[in-house]
């Protein structure tokens, strides 16, 4: 009569193991290749790192490329372009423009300034300071007032004499705000756009060098 012995799976996978090492020692089995493991994530067995995060665009930033510019649009965000270096900025309409804003705004009332610093009450300081700030305004939907520095004479006094310029070609803010000092001329600016409706979208740009 035949007995039929049922083994556990462990006792089974041993006696395999064992008969295989077995074969191994008297050579029927050769050249046993080992099963490579195989990543879950590439299929290919090396871990592929992930990519970083693209770094969140934020008002002031420049944008190289036109991929920033799309993810600062789409961040809300407008962009800022400077005409004469091509160069783009990030800011936010509703709230104070960033100071590479600024400067770019300022940069070429500073070099108009600069040119013809020398001439008394130059005409064309005045003319480039409202023409920046109309042009800003419109670029930023912000009011832009830009503060400029011009040689010349009043009551009897020579000098340099500093006043701010709005969008409008109106006469009043410069007459409003001139001033021999700096720090003058800005705080009557400032008091000016308190006054002003919506004074909170207004931003002040100081474009006064003169060496």
């Amino acid at each position: 009569m035949r007995t039929h012995i049922k083994l556990p799976a462990l006792a089974v996978s041993t006696v395999l193991v064992a008969g295989l090492l077995g074969a191994c020692s008297n050579g029927t089995v050769q050249d046993a290749t080992p099963v490579p493991v195989v990543s879950a994530t590439t299929g290919t067995g090396v871990e592929t790192p992930k990519a970083p995060e693209a770094k969140a665009i934020k008002s002031g930033d420049k944008l190289a490329d036109p991929a920033a510019i799309d993810a600062a649009t789409k961040a809300g965000l407008d962009v800022y372009n400077d005409w004469e270096t091509g160069e783009n900025f990030a800011f936010d309409p509703a709230s104070p423009l960033p100071k590479n804003v600024k400067k770019a705004i300022a940069e070429p009332v500073r070099k108009s300034v600069e040119k013809f610093k020398n001439v008394s009450g130059s005409s064309q300081i005045a003319l480039d300071a409202d023409s920046q700030a109309a042009s800003a305004s419109a670029s930023t939907g912000r009011t832009v007032i830009v503060l400029a520095a011009m040689h010349g004479e009043r009551d009897g006094r020579k000098g340099v004499r500093y006043s701010s310029w709005n969008p409008d070609f109106d006469a009043t803010l410069p007459a409003a705000t001139v001033s021999w000092s700096h720090d003058e001329a800005l705080a009557k600016t400032k008091a000016w756009i308190a006054k002003q409706k919506d004074s909170d979208r207004f931003d002040i740009v100081d474009a006064t060098k003169l060496s």
